[in-house]
């Protein structure tokens, strides 16, 4: 059955609601199609039948099929260690200096930190993790092994460290992207594997409040970095504002959960 979803999921490009169309119905698979296809592919996944995929990622939003990854997969079971820290790259000083100080504890203390990633490799979370040796998920909405391809240096840096890459997606013979859902997809991919979530200085609006719903919804821990009072970032004072837990360090996280 593994194999099944394998090529119902590269037949239709990751689309959670083709892949259920397909199952639903019972869709007729090609023999020699299948077995061509178990016998030649080479990245590394597993499906939601799998052993090690999280039981706590089963309980999201249109849990994910199938996972393709490069790494440890194990990482993504350390459920209570794990803090998705969706951040973005245009922080002023105090921003910067904010992801610094509790993110480098955070590695310190064995915190597995998660990010969302594609084009933009730059992510201030991301350095962090390198440059102290930190154990770090990264989550995509590109292909794999297209993300890998794009981001050689990134992979020889993430080498030195215990790190895995996943998305829902790979290259295969169709390839017609997931456009207008995959945003949404991967922000429940993230949301569904992090025990809580730690919200940075960011200026990208919609999407963290689609993050903070969703983690809300699920029932997860929202820790907010707060701005300053002249700050043109307004997000987060808003969050807690809103009932989001105010931290001023990470000890503030470690102590709560």
């Amino acid at each position: 059955m593994d194999n099944v979803l394998l090529y119902f999921s590269l037949k239709y490009n990751g689309d959670w609601d083709q892949i259920y169309d397909a199952l639903e119905r019972k869709e007729k698979i090609d023999s020699d199609a299948l077995l061509e296809l178990t016998s030649s592919f080479k990245t590394q996944f597993i499906t939601i039948l799998s052993p090690l995929y999280p039981s706590h990622l089963k309980q999201s939003h249109k849990p994910p099929f199938v996972l393709f990854f490069k790494g440890s997969i194990s990482l993504i079971n350390n459920y209570h260690q794990i803090l998705g820290c969706p951040d973005s790259q245009n922080q002023d000083e105090y921003g910067k200096k904010s992801i610094e100080y509790i993110v480098s504890k955070l590695v310190a203390e064995q915190r597995i930190i998660l990010l969302d990633i594609s084009k933009q490799t730059s992510k201030p979370s991301l350095k962090i993790c390198i440059k102290n040796k930190g154990r770090v998920i990264i989550v995509t909405k590109e292909k794999l092994s297209l993300f890998i391809e794009n981001n050689l240096e990134l992979m020889t840096q993430l080498n030195s460290l215990d790190y895995l890459v996943l998305s829902e997606y790979e290259v295969s013979e169709n390839e017609v992207y997931v456009t207008n859902l995959q945003d949404e997809y991967l922000y429940r991919l993230m949301v569904g594997i992090a025990k809580a979530l730690v919200i940075f200085q960011s200026n990208e609006t919609t999407k963290i409040n689609k993050i903070v719903n969703l983690g809300l919804s699920e029932g997860k821990d929202i820790f907010v970095v707060p701005e300053l009072i002249f700050s043109k970032y307004k997000i987060n004072n808003g969050l807690i504002k809103q009932g989001a837990k105010l931290i001023e360090s990470a000890n503030d996280i470690l102590n709560d959960l």
